[in-house]
């Protein structure tokens, strides 16, 4: 896995743990000589996760749609922006570029980014790992809402299990490496 996509918020969230994942992200993409494809942003976690991953010297790529320019960061050695016009372009360019995708605590467009390349898992769209970075039970209620929709019908649970759930990021990435997807018939 050579370029990792990341989704995030783009403000900080209230918890320091959230940072100290930040920084081993920035450590794996390091030591596993990875690049970090993610929105560009330079405010909250997105501005963090920039700043770790360049102080560790990693190739960044940023997708930042044109209705975000101004809160992009700036183009620097090491530092590839590429604007898109939108956000539906965004997506699927993260897409094509990634090799594993892993989710930090955001809100409503890390939401979004989540289920868009959830969904895209699900049909076989995309068929690469995704990491749930659940820090200190951010996403509890999420995957319980996830198992809710297993119960009822709606999805089947290998789709669930798919899933890589981990508190910490950097182990997740490992698991990562041996991910092997599998094509669940969704409509059983």
């Amino acid at each position: 896995m050579k370029k990792i996509c990341v989704f995030c918020g783009s403000n900080s969230g209230d918890d320091q743990q959230y940072q100290e994942q930040v920084q081993r992200l920035a450590q794996y993409l390091k030591t596993s000589a990875a690049s970090l494809v993610y929105g560009g942003g330079r405010l909250g976690m997105m501005g963090e996760i920039f700043a770790a991953v360049r102080a560790q010297g990693c190739p960044i790529i940023g997708i930042v749609p044109e209705i975000l320019r101004k809160e992009a960061v700036t183009a620097a050695p090491g530092v590839t922006l590429e604007y898109v016009s939108d956000m539906s372009v965004r997506k699927k360019r993260m897409l094509e570029l990634a090799d594993a995708f892993v989710i930090l605590p955001g809100g409503l467009g890390t939401m979004e980014e989540f289920f868009q390349v959830y969904s895209w898992n699900q049909l076989g769209i995309n068929r690469k790992p995704i990491v749930v970075a659940n820090i200190d039970g951010y996403y509890d209620q999420l995957l319980a809402f996830l198992q809710d929709v297993v119960d009822h019908g709606f999805m089947p649970q290998e789709n669930l299990d798919s899933l890589i759930v981990t508190k910490d990021v950097a182990k997740g990435l490992k698991e990562a490496e041996n991910y092997r997807y599998q094509k669940v018939n969704k409509w059983k």
